[in-house]
């Protein structure tokens, strides 16, 4: 009950929250996925890839943690912060399934591409959402001042 109200206080807590719950998965992934020294995503080792999604919720957590002053509306956070973490836990499980391929994923190789550039697009929407938050809330102040 208390967490509840106090997610709805301070949205940007839900992005830590998946960092940490990331940062379990991929410290146990090593038990399951034995072989992944092989796999190069996107130019990365899959190794390093797989610790940029946790990194990334926890620097934009820290980053609200700065500008919470500065943000325009709290609707605009609690999008930017569902958008994030959706798309993030999405990314993450269409990567593993990426790596771990079934008979599905082998016939439908481009349904995993295609989800993975859709949710791709819809992350970078959720930044541009901050964005807008940002400087909206920049303009208020000013403009009060």
């Amino acid at each position: 009950m208390k967490l509840n109200i106090y997610l709805k206080e301070n949205p940007y807590l839900l992005l830590l929250i998946t960092s940490i719950f990331l940062v379990n998965v991929v410290a146990f992934l090593p038990i399951a996925i034995q072989d992944r020294q092989e796999i190069v995503v996107l130019g990365i080792s899959f190794n390093n890839f797989l610790w940029i999604i946790p990194i990334s919720l926890t620097c934009l957590c820290i980053l609200y943690l700065g500008i919470n002053n500065f943000l325009y509306s709290k609707t605009l956070s609690c999008t930017h912060v569902l958008i994030t973490t959706i798309t993030a836990f999405l990314l993450f499980i269409l990567l593993y399934i990426g790596i771990h391929p079934s008979h599905f994923t082998t016939k439908n190789h481009e349904f995993i591409g295609i989800s993975i550039q859709i949710l791709f697009f819809t992350f970078v929407l959720g930044q541009l959402i901050l964005l807008a938050n940002i400087a909206l809330g920049i303009k208020r102040k000013f403009k009060t001042h």
